[in-house]
């Protein structure tokens, strides 16, 4: 499940609104950190949507369904990203290029996605996975994916169907927009450091 930030997003598929066994009873906090895998660095690559999708969103579904737990555990479970981001670029496209969301959603529900020990991240995306890797990778497809709400959609009602999802244990990838006023004159992302 994805959230939507307006840019081209509202044409994608909707997911009907979740109605969850728990969602009618909302916790004021919920966090799936306990999920999470360890965090993963894309590098230089235009793999983030790759990332957050496919190594993160995965994992924590995994987990959560599984009922595995401990850090070790959810390693040997983690997904791929390079698995996705290599697969997704054109011929010839340089590795900078940055992932579509909407693509990798339609990606995971076709072709699936394997696990990070069988194809860990590569800084030369025009490296591809072995036959037998990508013939396994049909065991983990997605069975959904989409937008949760348009973006013309009231803010209240978004932060309710964002929470309905978390609270249960659903997760939620935002996609963001960063605007030019975001980066230096070089085009890096400025990031202001906290001491």
């Amino acid at each position: 499940v994805f959230l939507s930030s307006g840019i081209d997003y509202d044409s994608y598929a909707s997911i009907d609104a979740f109605e969850g066994i728990k969602s009618a009873l909302l916790k004021d906090k919920v966090d799936l950190k306990a999920f999470c895998p360890v965090p993963g660095d894309q590098g230089n690559t235009g793999s983030c949507a790759a990332f957050s999708m496919g190594y993160a969103a995965m994992t924590i579904s995994h987990v959560i369904k599984n009922k595995i737990s401990g850090k070790r555990n959810i390693d040997k479970v983690t997904f791929s990203s390079s698995f996705i981001y290599n697969q997704i670029l054109e011929e010839n496209e340089k590795c900078i290029k940055p992932s579509n969301a909407f693509e990798i959603i339609d990606f995971l529900k076709e072709r699936g996605n394997c696990l990070k020990r069988d194809f860990g991240f590569k800084s030369d995306c025009s490296e591809i996975p072995s036959a037998e890797v990508i013939k396994d990778s049909k065991l983990f497809k997605i069975t959904d994916g989409g937008i949760i709400f348009k973006s013309k959609e009231e803010d209240e009602k978004k932060i309710e169907m964002i929470k309905s999802y978390l609270n249960d244990s659903i997760p939620v990838v935002g996609i963001v927009q960063l605007y030019k006023s975001l980066y230096n004159e070089k085009g890096s992302a400025r990031w202001i450091k906290k001491s």
